[in-house]
């Protein structure tokens, strides 16, 4: 996620709550690295969605992935149906965020002890 390019959208309130809970978006704080905070848990959250394969399509939303600190997903909703369906028990990310980019990726555990058939 190019860190600039996020900051021409984090001024609009409207995409910022379709994205954000109330949560991350305090953690995202008004400081002057607002942009590069938005922009990081904005990249993990769509590494999460490219981890399951479905985007934002199939009634996933962006808030049915919740990232809290440290180094935690909350998923519900869809998100949470789509993980159980698949039996993934956990799921960690690593992010990075530099003078320009944020970049993440999401790994999903199977949880071989509660497979669920399809």
């Amino acid at each position: 996620m190019e860190i600039e390019s996020f900051k021409s959208l984090e001024d609009k309130d409207g995409f910022m709550r379709e994205v954000f809970t109330e949560e991350e978006m305090a953690s995202i704080g008004n400081g002057r690295q607002r942009g590069a905070s938005a922009s990081r848990l904005f990249s993990i959250k769509e590494a999460v969605f490219k981890a399951f394969g479905c985007g934002l399509s199939g009634g996933s939303y962006w808030l049915d992935v919740l990232i809290k600190n440290p180094q935690s997903i909350v998923l519900s909703g869809f998100m949470k149906e789509k993980a159980v369906r698949k039996s993934i028990g956990e799921y960690s990310f690593s992010s990075s965020v530099c003078a320009k980019h944020a970049i993440s990726i999401v790994i999903l555990e199977e949880n071989h002890n509660r497979r669920v058939n399809e």
